[in-house]
């Protein structure tokens, strides 16, 4: 018989959480762990407390919302449409793992990327100390009021993935000509001397891996793309001033003061070192893209089409001076 996971939100929100009177809400994120069995949890759920977060571990099948219907879709003509459903769904029986934590507090909203970001490190946590299992497969979030409305309903909202507009974005080219060149550049990465070649294919994955994230982490993983593909022997930045000063035909001195590539650095040690937690301005991912994709091609022996400066010239697009300004 298939058994439900039930449980009181308000019977498990920590009392010191909320002290304000208003609105107060909770965001509750949803894992399934692995090899754990009904006998691994023989007196039902159990919960401990991180630092913000209450842990809550069980075995059974979860009510949830689909929040994954939340985030649209991009027609053809640039429309949105939404999946519809966002409903009640059941999760398959077995053993999850559920996060909760304090989000709009006294009618003041919550903040998403802070949350989803605390989430992230919790994750990180769980599955550094006690393996990938602990969290294996992300199933939901979605926000829970607290309070009962008027009508005696109670409310739960769910908030879809962050969705890059594809209109503001270059229309892809499918020549035959531009197909040939893609199946050129793959063989001259394939040819490659062994160890240049394995640098050029993880810069490429860091790069893929880059492009789906957005925030500090996006920033963190563009970096490693630039400092793999052109940064092999050393952590001086030099041998990519020195790329892109022959790209576009500039002196060392130049090249430097043009790119701000020492700025770009310093803020990545300012990240990995001190760890702050930078919002990247408008402008500075797209910046780091074009570096990147400058330094690629040249890697791969094609002329490069200039990015950084294709970037550098949209009207909207900040000075780079204006977007390292930390």
């Amino acid at each position: 018989m298939q058994q439900v996971i039930s449980f009181n939100i308000h019977n498990l929100v920590p009392q010191d959480w909320f002290s304000s009177v208003g609105e107060n809400s909770v965001w509750i994120s949803g894992y399934r762990m692995y090899r754990l069995s009904m006998y691994d949890l023989p007196n039902g759920p159990i919960h401990f407390d991180l630092h913000g977060v209450r842990v809550f571990l069980a075995y059974g099948s979860v009510s949830y919302l689909n929040s994954k219907a939340a985030t649209p879709m991009v027609n053809d003509d640039g429309t949105l449409t939404f999946s519809g459903g966002i409903g009640e769904t059941q999760s398959p029986v077995g053993a999850y793992l559920m996060l909760l934590l304090p989000f709009d507090k006294g009618g003041e909203p919550g903040d998403e990327k802070t949350t989803h970001a605390r989430i992230s490190e919790v994750i990180g946590l769980l599955t550094a100390v006690n393996g990938r299992n602990m969290a294996f497969d992300y199933v939901f979030d979605y926000e829970y009021v607290l309070g009962i409305k008027q009508d005696g309903t109670i409310e739960r909202r769910v908030i879809g993935s962050v969705l890059q507009n594809p209109f503001v974005l270059p229309v892809p080219d499918i020549s035959k000509k531009r197909l040939d060149f893609m199946t050129l550049v793959d063989s001259a990465i394939a040819i490659k001397p062994e160890p240049e070649g394995n640098r050029i294919s993880l810069a490429l994955r860091w790069y893929q891996a880059a492009i789906f994230e957005d925030g500090v982490d996006a920033f963190v993983k563009l970096w490693i793309a630039i400092e793999t593909i052109a940064m092999p022997d050393t952590t001086n930045i030099k041998p990519i001033i020195l790329v892109l000063a022959r790209v576009y035909g500039l002196t060392q001195e130049n090249a430097e003061s043009r790119f701000q590539i020492g700025r770009i650095f310093g803020l990545r040690g300012r990240i990995i070192h001190r760890g702050e937690q930078i919002s990247p301005r408008i402008g500075l991912l797209e910046y780091l893209q074009a570096i990147f994709e400058d330094l690629f091609f040249d890697a791969v022996g094609q002329p490069t089409e200039k990015r950084i400066e294709n970037v550098l010239k949209n009207p909207k697009m900040p000075g780079v001076i204006d977007i390292l300004q930390y």
